[in-house]
């Protein structure tokens, strides 16, 4: 049928894999929301290349997470850096509006996102909806699990932190590549 083309090229974290009732019963798999399905692949496409431990808590995450999350950065370039770093300064890198700061790091290799061995070492997430109490829920899920979470870095970004930002607790001990 039609089901299992789509089955067989999606696997199981699109949440299509087959599951069993108490009496052992095959239940039908139900099609998942479209709009799921692509948040999904393209969280999927933007972690590519992270460290394998965070990469496991995103598949956790979508397993057992209270509520969908969007992976909104992982690996960044030297260029994407370079971008990141100059919103909010000035041609001289003198900061104008401290709002609109989104990185303190110049370099990509002073960063978690940046490559280091094993992958890069950060995700920016959103949880869906983008809510102050998601947001938390989501960082202290992460900090449990023995993540840093952006959120704690009031004074660095004020008012809240960068609540989306998830990163490996000793990620600059790892080298850059």
């Amino acid at each position: 049928t039609g089901f299992l083309l789509i089955r067989f090229y999606f696997p199981h974290w699109l949440g299509l894999t087959p599951r069993l009732s108490e009496s052992n019963e095959p239940i039908p798999p139900q099609l998942p929301n479209v709009f799921d399905m692509l948040r999904k692949v393209r969280n999927r496409i933007v972690a590519v290349g992270v460290h394998p431990s965070l990469s496991n808590a995103l598949d956790e995450w979508e397993v057992s997470g209270p509520f969908p999350i969007v992976v909104g950065s992982g690996v960044r370039s030297a260029a994407e850096q370079k971008v990141l770093y100059a919103l909010g300064r000035d041609s001289n890198g003198v900061i104008g509006d401290p709002a609109k700061v989104a990185t303190y790091a110049k370099d990509a290799t002073q960063t978690a996102h940046g490559k280091r061995r094993g992958g890069g070492t950060a995700v920016d997430l959103d949880p869906v909806p983008a809510t102050l109490a998601n947001y938390r829920i989501m960082g202290a899920w992460f900090k449990a699990r023995g993540f840093v979470w952006g959120g704690i870095w009031t004074k660095k970004f004020p008012p809240n932190g960068d609540m989306p930002h998830v990163q490996v607790s000793e990620w600059a001990k790892i080298p850059a590549v």
